[in-house]
C-alpha cells in the first residue's frame, strides 16, 4: 500500500528524526540527549507524492524495524520514547557513559 510522501516525513520528524538536505531527501536520527545516531533513511525527490511497497520495505529496513512497526511509528501507536528504548536494546544506538 503506498504512502503519501509528506505523511512519511512529518511521522519521521515528529519521532525524532532530521532532514539533512542531499540530492534525496534523507531523515537522521537524534536521540533525546541531541545524540546523532547511525540510523538514517531517505526518499528521493522524484515527482511522485507517493512512496510505493518496496521503498517503504526499504525505510523500515533502514529504521530497523519490522514494516508493521514502521507504521506504528508514523500512525503514533509507537512513541518516541519507545522507538528510541527498542533501539539501544536492539544495540542500535549506544548509550555513553
Amino acid at each position: 500500500m503506498p504512502l503519501d510522501k509528506k505523511f512519511i516525513t512529518d511521522g519521521l520528524i515528529k519521532k525524532g528524526f532530521r532532514v539533512q538536505e542531499s540530492d534525496h531527501i534523507r531523515f537522521v536520527y537524534y536521540t533525546f540527549d541531541n545524540i546523532k545516531t547511525a540510523i538514517h533513511t531517505k526518499i528521493s525527490r522524484g515527482s511522485s507524492n507517493e512512496v510505493d511497497d518496496y521503498i517503504i520495505a526499504q525505510i523500515s529496513k533502514q529504521c530497523r524495524l519490522r514494516k508493521k512497526d514502521l507504521f506504528d511509528l508514523l500512525n503514533c501507536p509507537l512513541e518516541r520514547t519507545d522507538y528510541e528504548k527498542m533501539m539501544i536494546k536492539e544495540g542500535f544506538i549506544k548509550l555513553t557513559s
